[in-house]
C-alpha cells in the first residue's frame, strides 16, 4: 500500500480527481500513479488519419505523452509528488481495481450522470463496489 492511483480520461471531473489524488500524495508523502485506460476505437479514432493502427506500445506511449502535456500545470505544482503516467488499452474500472490492488487509495471521479447511464453502471461505482482497498470519489467539481 504505498501508492495512490488515479483515472484521468482528461475530463473536468478527473482533472479535479487527479488534484485530490496530488493533494493526497503530498499530504501522505506517497507516489500517485495517474492512469489512463484507452479502448482500441479510441486508439483508432486517434489514429484514422494514417489508416493503421501502430503497435500498442506505441499507442501507450502517445496516450501517455497526451497526458503529460494536459497535467503539465498540475504536475508543476505539486513538483514535489512522484508522479508516474500509465496508459493501458482496458475497461476504466478494470485498469484502475488492477493497478490499485496494491495502492493506499484509489480516486475516481464522478460525473453524476443519469438516464442510461445510470443503467449501465459507472466507472466510479464500478471501483467502489469491487476495489480492495479505499477509494475517494471526487465529485464534479461543477455540481
Amino acid at each position: 500500500m504505498s501508492k495512490i492511483v488515479v483515472g484521468d480520461d482528461s475530463s473536468v471531473q478527473s482533472m479535479a480527481a487527479v488534484r485530490e489524488a496530488l493533494v493526497l500524495g503530498r499530504a501522505m508523502q506517497l507516489p500517485v500513479v495517474v492512469v489512463h485506460a484507452f479502448s482500441m476505437k479510441e486508439a483508432f479514432d486517434h489514429e484514422h488519419a494514417t489508416g493503421a493502427i501502430d503497435p500498442i506500445d506505441q499507442i501507450e506511449a502517445r496516450f501517455t505523452e497526451r497526458m503529460t502535456g494536459h497535467l503539465e500545470a498540475l504536475r508543476g505544482e505539486f513538483a514535489d509528488v512522484q508522479v508516474t503516467l500509465r496508459a493501458e488499452q482496458g475497461n476504466p474500472a478494470t485498469v484502475l481495481l488492477e493497478e490499485g490492488e496494491d495502492a493506499r487509495f484509489i480516486v475516481v471521479g464522478s460525473r453524476g450522470l443519469g438516464g442510461l447511464s445510470r443503467l449501465l453502471g459507472s466507472v466510479s461505482e464500478k471501483v467502489v463496489g469491487h476495489a480492495k482497498t479505499t477509494v475517494v470519489v471526487v465529485r464534479d467539481p461543477g455540481a
